[in-house]
């Protein structure tokens, strides 16, 4: 142990010691230098530091051939304020301590009671009765203060502590004021970093609680939240500087009860400690964040240096905080109103689409996209009710989104064994996740690579129509938003579906509206032209009688000159003519009402054909192809040998050089019973589009000769039967009319 120091050499040795203390940036630097300093000259040196109502123990230089054997390190220890009052009250110089034995007894008695008994021996050992002690102040405030001990240390040494405390007061506050300065500035920038960082859906808490970070010296930031439904506080992740198994058993946090600011040791935690061993951390701190007289959240530190946290690192926490605690706040109202601009979007496109669609298919496809890329899922799909099924209909899946879904899917049963059933029969919303989805859902969700997914019925009226289902692949759940949004998406399309079905109805009632209103129009017309027909042949027929009598009288005179016989020739031929015109018009005009009985058919077509070729002397030919066994049918044969014979004769007109005209009889089912089946085809030139459309009207002809009744007449034989009459034209050439006339 180096000799005692004392007067001039004291003097001289603090002062070398103080000029060591200039370079240091910190207060452990300084501290440090200073504790280095004097052990060189064999002087013992403590620095204090106030803590609250306690003086923590920062620094102690004691020699250690001169330490108590098994005591402890004195750097951590607190000790009352006590002696450090009496020498502010004192002054701002140092004071000699008289009794240090009785001091150090006290101070073995708190905290190594053990040990009391060797204390005199160590007093009188380290000569430790001479201990002066100075307060420091920094920015007027006490700070601490300082023990400077020595063998031979005397009240005329006392000027020469004072100057050394000048000089360690004066390093402290110059290094102090610079790293409250350099706090101040990190300050500045983290705010300035976190006020600018753009939120644009999500935030980037990591690069926030870097920035805290960074201000407060701390290797790792988390942030935590309250969570009203657990009563607990949950990490905004990911946290900064920690490992993921770090923020797994972190993931959840408890505050103290008294909800203030605090400083923890590795050895203070209750559990997690091996997980932060192996991470390095030793000590933490938390800061509350409070709004309201709470805290509405936390904010995490941690570093793996020795040293705790200060008031003044934790004040800059919590500055901090509250620019993360408003950016994050800031993050959810704009993640929220973006929802909001989604759901809205979504329902809005939705509704614009159901205004021009008219068939649901199309309606459904659409959905399906939006909810792809609104909601968002990985896949979309509608399932059909089918009776006691379900069957896959329209769906859409995202890139990239796995395994693509099979259209053909099994059908599925309309019960509790998926939640597609379980919406429609409950008539709500469901979600699930692949843990708890019922029994078949599952299978189908472990073999697509499903986690979650959603269903919402779709009921038109009092019928179920089938039901929306969406699926994701990551583990990120859906939210009860999503589910609303789905609902209201669902509910939209009931909606849409129950108006298109509304506006199909509405669209088939105009269409029947107009066909009745055109045949009564027609039925109107009709009896307007048969009225009339029949008052003009009664009223032309009876002069053709009177011409034809003429004629024949004429005939008989004018028989030895032959061009008055050639003139009268033609006269007939043109009353004959007139006199078909006439017939034609009483056919039309003629009430047809059909008086039904059983009759063989074939016998009635024969007559019909050999009647039409008897009134045309056509050079055609004619084949009759009739079925075998054919059955009585209930019609009036009258009016089907008419028609016929009507048919046959536009078939042969329509062949003015000659050709074939076929006929054939069959039999088919309509309605549960046996209709009569006839078909005219001729090799003409056909029918044009355009003419189709006119030929079953009265009075409308192609024929330079023709009235244009004799498809009418047709026409309202059909009617009259309730049958049905089609024409089609050949690809060749030639033109086939059909007629089916139920039977009874």
């Amino acid at each position: 142990m180096s000799s005692p120091l004392h007067g001039d050499a004291l003097l001289k040795a603090l002062a070398e010691v103080g000029l060591a203390l200039q370079p240091a940036q910190t207060v452990d630097g300084v501290v440090n230098a200073a504790g280095d300093g004097l052990r060189r000259f064999g002087l013992s040196f403590a620095v204090l530091e106030r803590d609250g109502e306690l003086t923590r123990i920062r620094h102690a230089n004691i020699p250690p051939e001169v330490r108590l054997r098994g005591a402890s390190p004195f750097e951590g220890m607190s000790v009352p304020m006590s002696q450090l009052e009496r020498v502010a009250q004192a002054g701002r110089g140092a004071l000699l301590i008289g009794d240090v034995r009785q001091e150090t007894e006290k101070f073995y008695e708190r905290y190594q009671p053990g040990l009391v008994g060797e204390v005199p021996k160590f007093i009188d050992q380290a000569s430790f009765q001479r201990v002066a002690m100075q307060t420091l102040f920094v920015d007027g405030e006490l700070w601490g203060g300082f023990t400077l001990g020595s063998p031979d240390l005397a009240e005329a040494d006392v000027p020469a502590v004072t100057l050394f405390g000048v000089q360690l007061n004066a390093a402290l506050q110059r290094v102090i004021t610079l790293q409250q300065l350099e706090q101040r500035r990190r300050e500045l920038e983290a705010v300035n970093a976190i006020a600018t960082t753009r939120l644009e859906g999500s935030i980037d808490a990591r690069k926030l609680l870097e920035q805290v970070a960074i201000a407060t010296g701390s290797d790792a930031a988390a942030f935590y939240t309250y969570d009203a439904t657990a009563n607990e506080y949950v990490m905004v992740e990911p946290a900064f500087g920690t490992s993921t198994d770090v923020q797994a058993t972190f993931r959840r946090f408890t505050p103290p009860d008294d909800s203030e600011a605090g400083v923890l040791h590795l050895t203070d935690l209750s559990y997690g400690r091996e997980v932060i061993e192996a991470a390095g951390f030793t000590w933490f701190g938390y800061v509350p964040l409070k709004a309201e007289g709470r805290a509405s959240a936390w904010l995490g530190l941690a570093r793996k240096r020795l040293t705790g946290y200060t008031k003044a690192e934790l004040a800059t926490a919590a500055l901090l905080g509250v620019q993360v605690n408003a950016a994050v706040e800031r993050a959810r109202l704009y993640a929220q109103l973006s929802q909001r601009v989604r759901q809205l979007t979504l329902l809005f496109e939705l509704a614009r689409s159901g205004v021009s669609a008219r068939e649901a298919g199309p309606l459904f496809d659409r959905l399906l996209s939006l909810l792809v890329d609104n909601l968002p899922c990985d896949a979309a799909a509608l399932m059909h009710a089918h009776g006691t099924e379900l069957l896959l209909g329209s769906f859409r899946q995202r890139a990239g989104s796995g395994q693509p879904l099979n259209p053909s899917l099994p059908k599925t049963p309309f019960d509790d064994s998926t939640v597609t059933g379980q919406a429609l029969r409950y008539q709500k919303a469901m979600k699930c996740t692949i843990d708890d989805a019922p029994e078949r859902s599952r299978r189908q969700m472990l073999a697509y690579g499903t986690r979650h997914m959603m269903a919402a019925p779709i009921v038109v009226g009092e019928r179920h129509y089938g039901a929306l289902l969406v699926t994701r692949l990551t583990d990120l759940a859906f939210t009860n938003a999503d589910l609303e949004l789905l609902e209201s998406c669902s509910a939209q399309a009931s909606v849409l579906v129950e108006h298109m079905q509304l506006f199909d109805d509405l669209r088939q009632s105009y269409s029947s509206l107009e066909k009745a209103q055109a045949e009564v129009v027609r039925h109107e017309r009709l009896a307007a032209l048969g009225e009339l027909a029949a008052v003009m042949a009664h009223e032309v027929r009876n002069p053709l009688g009177v011409i034809f009598n003429s004629l024949t009288s004429l005939k008989r005179r004018a028989a030895a000159d032959p061009e008055s016989a050639l003139l009268l020739g033609i006269v007939g031929e043109e009353a004959d003519r007139l006199n078909r015109i006439v017939g034609d018009l009483l056919d039309f005009a003629r009430p047809y009402e059909a008086e039904r009985s059983p009759i063989e058919i074939e016998p009635i077509v024969a007559s019909a054909v050999e009647a039409a070729f008897a009134a045309t002397n056509a050079q055609v030919k004619v084949v009759t192809q009739v079925a075998r066994e054919l059955p009585r049918f209930v019609v009036d044969g009258h009016l089907v040998r008419q028609a016929v014979l009507n048919l046959v004769v536009n078939a042969i007109q329509a062949m003015p050089k000659g050709g074939t005209v076929t006929v054939k009889v069959s039999a088919q089912q309509k309605n549960g019973s046996a209709a009569a089946r006839i078909e005219v085809e001729d090799e003409g030139v056909g029918i044009s589009p355009q003419t189709e459309k006119h030929i079953f009207q009265p009075f409308f002809t192609t024929k330079a000769t023709g009235t244009g009744l004799g498809l009418a007449v047709v026409k309202r034989i059909v009617d009259a039967h309730h049958g049905e009459i089609s024409v089609r034209r050949a690809r060749g050439g030639g033109t086939t009319f059909t007629v089916t006339l139920p039977s009874g």
